[in-house]
């Protein structure tokens, strides 16, 4: 089961709680992005959920480094 939200969603305190409860009901675990995370930790995100959160890191890889470079140089 999976719920998506959009970047830069501000979470409302209801929707945070709907979170924890349905993942209890479910017996799943609550994942969110390192970024995310951040944000819930220096926001009003109940301890209860900051506690149970996974959180999962991701790495951008460029297949072709000297391609990317070129797209970051001609944009700066």
């Amino acid at each position: 089961m999976t719920r998506a939200f959009p970047d830069h969603h501000f979470y409302s305190n209801d929707e945070l709680k709907e979170l924890v409860n349905t993942a209890k009901g479910a017996e799943l675990e609550l994942i969110t992005t390192a970024k995310d995370f951040a944000r819930l930790r220096n926001g009003t995100a109940p301890t209860e959920l900051l506690d149970k959160l996974n959180v999962l890191e991701i790495d951008a890889v460029f297949e072709n480094a000297v391609a990317t470079r070129r797209i970051i140089e001609d944009t700066l």
